[in-house]
């Protein structure tokens, strides 16, 4: 069985993984929207890494708990070694085109809106569930506005 302590381990891991690659992508992309866009998504991921990491006390929920003990560890970190959660800096960078780098992202950001929308039924916190709603709300605006992007071209 896992506990809330190793989902927000886990959770705090995804965010600071992006917020990394993103960095890295900022660094090494010739283009200034793109660069501005990667350092935004950056603060993004470490404002979410900082709240997690902040989180005390939360609870899973009796249905919750059950079904982590079914599931266990072992296919909790397949999930987030998946390669669709480990958004890479460097492949970020060498995109292609920004379209290429637009779809990096987004696809980073609908895994994470998945993990986190299960890690929220598992929760049995009121307060916390409020605050991960916020996050998901925010990670599906990072969505929108990637994939606005990438309706108008890359733009």
């Amino acid at each position: 069985m896992f506990t809330f302590d190793d989902i927000r381990a886990i959770a705090v891991q995804i965010e600071n993984n992006g917020e990394s690659a993103y960095r890295r992508a900022a660094a090494r992309v010739d283009d200034p929207r793109l660069a501005e866009l990667f350092r935004w998504m950056a603060e993004e991921e470490q404002r979410h890494g900082r709240y997690f990491a902040g989180i005390k006390g939360a609870r899973l929920a009796e249905a919750g708990a059950e079904a982590a003990q079914r599931m266990g560890r072992e296919l909790l970190q397949e999930m987030v070694k998946d390669q669709t959660f480990s958004l890479d800096g460097d492949d970020l960078a060498a995109a292609v085109d920004i379209s290429a780098a637009l779809r990096q992202s987004l696809a980073f950001e609908e895994d994470t809106i998945l993990f986190y929308q299960f890690l929220s039924d598992l929760i049995d916190d009121a307060v916390v569930k409020e605050q991960l709603a916020a996050i998901i709300t925010e990670e599906r605006r990072h969505v929108t506005l990637l994939a606005g992007m990438l309706d108008d071209g890359g733009a």
